[in-house]
């Protein structure tokens, strides 16, 4: 299916209402089922979209735009949106803020396993990193709201945002650059050697001797960064599509799940990672941790390779690729309960005995809006400028202006019939796409063959006079 950013993420705020909203209270899922991972994925879906998209943007009610507004009326008129995003960000913060007035970063009932009272507040990585994520663009939405009223533009970037003292500049610049050499490290692994890279030798095993399609998944996530910031080849990136194809397949996104499939595991339950050292706590049992976001992961990385590719064969097979996934995340959509939001594997691999889920997992919705953003930011950009489409539109711009020079040798200058008009406009096309020949070469192509087109009819119609004469 076709990836459409804007009508696919009204459609998630549309369900996140209906889920979530029921016209006094918003829900945050049952007592019994809270913690800050679950809370930042949820609000996330929200947020998300309007800090990091423009049309989505909440913080100015004369901008909101016509279709975002209508999805919104249940909360309210356009003037009420600003101020129900900051109370949901004052809700989220009381939640998750214990008696002694500290953040809370319990994984709760994200841990599997049968964890005891103790274990249930182990503090974990991924909440304090979505938690922050959550602050993070909480801040750039009350800084929106505040600009409009009081200081004109501010920026977005944790620096500019004036976050942190000089001290704790110092440590992020040493973090980022510990971040920078170990992702140059697997970067340089995962394609290291002369021939078969390791990365292409499905599944990636770790130094303890654990091996899954997932690991190796999150290898190609570090090339693809790497491709970003300009440290590996296009080149790299061709034979990459290679390995993205392959997960799909092996992942049965592309290809059928057969009956017991164990690949249907990447999915649900997820690949299950053990907690070492949770049995420390209270003397509890071994825990463990369940990643089920194969196929939105390998979607994200898919769309990020797209719009990195100046290869048009590589970012068209990307982009079907992209389409593939995002049609196999389509089929997981929750089809009751909490219907338009995610995620029931059965649509997909209902065969192989999988239940019918009718609870929103925030996990996988937060992640499938990070990849509509994703593809949003992909379309947002100017198109690639492929050096072959460069070279056929001025090939065609050179072939359009010389039969306007022929043609206008033959014209009477003293003509005032629509010949004369005709060639005054076949110039301005001409012009117009000299104008975009390096900036946009495919408009460069259409004006120039409109040109030519125009060029033609007007010689027919010489021709038809002359034999009329």
């Amino acid at each position: 299916m076709r990836i459409q950013p804007r009508e696919q993420l009204l459609d998630v705020w549309r369900a996140l209402l209906a889920a979530c909203w029921d016209g006094q209270h918003w829900r945050w899922g049952e007592q019994a089922d809270t913690n800050s991972i679950s809370d930042s994925e949820q609000l996330l879906c929200l947020l998300c979209p309007a800090t990091e998209i423009d049309i989505f943007a909440l913080a100015h009610p004369d901008r909101i735009q016509g279709d975002v507004a209508g999805v919104l009326e249940p909360i309210g008129k356009r003037g009420r949106l600003g101020g129900f995003v900051v109370s949901l960000l004052e809700q989220y913060l009381e939640r998750n803020t214990d008696e002694h007035g500290e953040p809370s970063f319990a994984a709760g009932n994200y841990l599997r396993g049968e964890p005891t009272d103790g274990q249930r507040r182990i503090e974990v990585v991924t909440s304090y990193s979505m938690s922050l994520t959550v602050c993070l663009s909480g801040l750039r939405f009350l800084q929106a709201c505040r600009a409009e009223t009081r200081y004109g533009e501010l920026t977005d970037r944790i620096g500019e945002l004036r976050l942190l003292d000089e001290r704790q500049i110092q440590l992020a610049q040493a973090l980022r650059l510990r971040w920078e050499l170990a992702q140059r490290y697997w970067s340089a692994l995962a394609r290291f050697g002369s021939g078969r890279w390791p990365l292409e030798d499905i599944p990636w095993r770790t130094s303890d001797g654990s091996e899954s399609d997932y690991f190796s998944l999150l290898v190609s996530a570090v090339l693809v960064q790497d491709l970003t910031v300009g440290t590996a080849s296009d080149d790299d990136l061709t034979r990459a599509v290679k390995v993205f194809e392959e997960f799909a397949a092996r992942g049965r996104i592309t290809r059928k799940a057969t009956r017991d499939d164990p690949a249907v595991g990447l999915h649900t339950p997820g690949l299950r990672l053990t907690l070492c050292g949770s049995e420390s706590v209270e003397d509890g049992p071994v825990l463990h941790w369940e990643v089920s976001d194969f196929a939105p992961t390998l979607l994200q990385q898919v769309l990020r390779a797209a719009g990195l590719s100046s290869n048009i064969d590589t970012r068209d097979t990307l982009i079907e690729l992209a389409k593939s996934v995002m049609d196999h995340l389509d089929r997981r959509m929750l089809r009751s309960g909490a219907d338009g939001l995610w995620d029931d594997p059965a649509g997909v691999f209902g065969d192989d005995g999988a239940p019918v889920a009718t609870k929103p997992s925030w996990s996988i919705t937060e992640r499938v809006v990070e990849c509509l953003i994703a593809a949003e930011r992909l379309y947002r950009e100017p198109p690639p400028q492929w050096p072959e489409l460069q070279r056929m539109a001025r090939n065609l711009l050179t072939i359009a202006e010389h039969s306007y020079d022929q043609t206008k040798l033959g014209v009477d200058l003293g003509d005032r019939s629509a010949s004369l008009s005709t060639l005054d406009h076949v110039e301005a096309r001409i012009d117009a796409a000299r104008q975009q020949l390096h900036r946009n070469p495919a408009t460069t192509f259409v004006h120039a063959l409109d040109a030519l087109r125009d060029l033609e009819q007007l010689s027919i119609a010489r021709r038809d006079a002359s034999r009329g004469n």
